[in-house]
């Protein structure tokens, strides 16, 4: 055979093999996945960051003024029963309140204070009663006073509403506020979910209902303001139920 005849087979055999190879390339680029030469990958959302100037403003805005008497209406739902009165409170700066509650022909029914993040609950009330934590009890005043040794993990505002995030061990607390009022509180834990929800606007700023739910306990607790008056500075005995 020629060395030309040679020379045409061989130029035969490496265009069939550029050609198998060219295929493989199409093939491999046709499932290649495409990206627009000028999109550029979705980022994630970037957790929001904790700012203490904005919790500085949300506690200030809701923080006790002056002393205040407040008469209220209750309601307690729970899986068995149901019970009712009138209520009243005596709040005081700084983060003092004294609640009590009243039965329907007067009788005491539970008495506690809180003290900045101190709850005092007498003995025999404690017992029989569970009283929300420090924080839900300030939330339903409408004042924004966080758990002691809670970490500001995150804040965020939008629009009108502000909101706040903490953790403390395995508890998440959540505050949400609406043209600076305290409107929501919520804490979620091992032991289960509570939750304070404030509606309307009456005296002196106050929310004029409260609504306080443990979901664990099938427990909803009602609060709606009659009434509230300033008052002058309360006797340091208010703050210390059952002391006599």
């Amino acid at each position: 055979m020629s060395q030309r005849c040679r020379t045409f087979r061989v130029s035969l055999r490496r265009a069939g093999v550029a050609r198998w190879l060219g295929g493989v390339l199409v093939v491999v680029a046709g499932c290649a996945p495409r990206t627009p030469a000028t999109t550029t990958p979705a980022s994630q959302p970037t957790p929001p960051a904790a700012d203490a100037a904005l919790e500085r403003e949300a506690v200030a805005a809701t923080a006790l003024r002056q002393p205040v008497q407040l008469v209220f209406d209750w309601n307690l739902r729970d899986r068995d029963a149901r019970f009712g009165g009138r209520g009243s409170a005596r709040v005081e700066p700084e983060y003092k309140a004294r609640l009590d509650l009243f039965g329907p022909r007067g009788e005491g029914y539970f008495s506690a204070a809180v003290v900045d993040t101190t709850l005092r609950v007498p003995a025999a009330v404690a017992e029989r009663v569970p009283v929300p934590p420090p924080a839900l009890l300030w939330s339903t005043l409408g004042v924004l006073h966080p758990p002691a040794d809670a970490r500001l993990t995150a804040t965020r505002r939008e629009g009108a509403a502000t909101r706040l995030e903490y953790t403390r061990g395995d508890e998440r607390w959540r505050f949400t506020l609406e043209d600076g009022r305290l409107r929501r509180a919520e804490l979620d834990r091992s032991g289960g979910r509570q939750t304070v929800e404030l509606k309307g606007t009456a005296e002196l700023g106050l929310p004029k209902q409260a609504v306080y739910r443990d979901y664990a306990a099938f427990r909803e607790l009602t609060l709606t303001l009659d009434h509230a008056n300033a008052a002058q500075p309360f006797p340091p005995d208010t703050w210390t139920p059952g002391a006599r």
